[in-house]
């Protein structure tokens, strides 16, 4: 269900929608103007994250077993917030890859000690000040850019 719901978001990403959403985000009025309406295809980014943040806490249902009020406490989205920075928010893959750094992290200085968020904060730390793309975006702080996101960015940035 993860594989198929992954594939169907990269599907997204990469269609005619997914471009006026990338443009959307990087520049709302300049869409405006070309005639598309943003708070049309805003509304309709909303409903599709709705339905895939539905699917995962079904699945997380079953995982767990139950539901209950504790799992709506702030720090649940937070990690998820973390997981994003880490791996890179301007990356389709960077969440995923910030998913299992972050988990990783906590198992495996949790074995360790008591203070284990204290080490986490600080692994945080270190990357956003280090990389503020996130993991993933290391090859943007070097300045090199794949041949799709040049073309993302002469799409939104022109008038065309």
């Amino acid at each position: 269900m993860v594989t198929i719901c992954i594939y169907t978001l990269w599907r997204i990403r990469r269609s005619p929608f997914g471009t006026v959403l990338n443009c959307i985000r990087q520049n709302p009025q300049r869409i405006t103007f070309l005639g598309i309406n943003v708070y049309k295809n805003q509304l309709r980014a909303f409903v599709i994250s709705s339905f895939f943040a539905g699917i995962a806490g079904g699945l997380y249902a079953g995982l767990d077993g139950s539901i209950h009020p504790d799992m709506l406490h702030w720090p649940t989205s937070g990690n998820a917030i973390l997981m994003a920075t880490i791996g890179g928010m301007s990356t389709f893959f960077g969440p995923v890859i910030g998913a299992g750094i972050l988990t990783g992290l906590e198992e495996i200085v949790g074995k360790y000690t008591e203070y284990w968020s204290f080490y986490i904060g600080l692994v945080v730390l270190i990357v956003v000040l280090l990389f503020p793309n996130g993991v993933l975006g290391i090859k943007k702080f070097t300045g090199s850019k794949n041949n799709e996101e040049k073309e993302k960015e002469v799409v939104c940035n022109s008038g065309n």
